[in-house]
């Protein structure tokens, strides 16, 4: 089985030769013949370090690889809806407060709520 990693090493590091000169730019994409080669070794049980210390490529890349993942990660988004009180003056003088949580609160006077709707987490 080591002579199977030693060629397998062996041809990444000569296929990593003629692609570094052939593309000469700091960012790219690795060949797929690149990275076939290394998920070998981690089949072979390399450890992921000895990889890269041995090849040459960039230990996160191989982490990434070993992952399966090469390039974004496609997460979730969930947006919350927008959460509104609604506040309803009666012109007796009594105010009724509906929270988002569907609380009410009736028949208070201005003072009072003035008083309470900081501890509620609204208004201030």
């Amino acid at each position: 089985m080591a002579s199977g990693v030693e060629q397998i090493v062996s041809e990444i590091t000569e296929i990593m030769d003629q692609y570094r000169r052939e593309v000469p730019s700091g960012r790219r994409a690795w060949p797929e013949s690149i990275k076939s080669r290394v998920l070998s070794l981690r089949r072979a049980g390399v450890r992921c370090a000895e990889i890269s210390r041995r090849t040459g490529l960039p230990y996160y890349t191989v982490l990434e690889w070993r992952r399966g993942q090469s390039g974004f990660v496609e997460l979730p988004v969930v947006v919350e809806a927008k959460k509104v009180s609604t506040v309803t003056v009666p012109t007796l003088g009594t105010i009724t407060v509906v929270l988002p949580s569907g609380v009410r609160i009736e028949g208070m006077c201005v003072e009072v709520l003035k008083a309470i709707l900081p501890s509620l987490g609204r208004g201030q």
